[in-house]
């Protein structure tokens, strides 16, 4: 009986607000890093390429814009990221 009574007090303890906070805080701080890693990443492609061709802009099939390409690019990581991440933090901070 004693041991049950443990149980749920470590229970209870991981599942109390402050460490769930903690928990969310983490998860979103990880979201964050990798984040900014992939739009470091993705602006040092294109820096290497606006250096690589002299800094004319060159057009994609001859109609777009390069930096079109890669600005879509980083929109569709921010957006993708931002509802993943706010729907993982929402998942940890409910400790589910």
């Amino acid at each position: 009986m004693e041991k049950d009574s443990k149980n749920q007090k470590a229970d209870v303890a991981t599942h109390s607000p402050l460490v769930r906070a903690g928990r969310a805080l983490l998860e979103w701080t990880a979201h964050t890093l990798v984040v900014g890693g992939l739009l470091l990443g993705f602006r040092g492609i294109e820096g290497l390429i606006h250096f690589l061709w002299s800094g004319n802009e060159r057009l994609l099939f001859g109609v777009f814009p390069l930096h079109y390409i890669f600005d879509a690019a980083d929109l569709a990581i921010l957006i993708g990221f931002l509802t993943y991440g706010v729907y993982s933090v929402i998942k940890t901070y409910r400790g589910s």
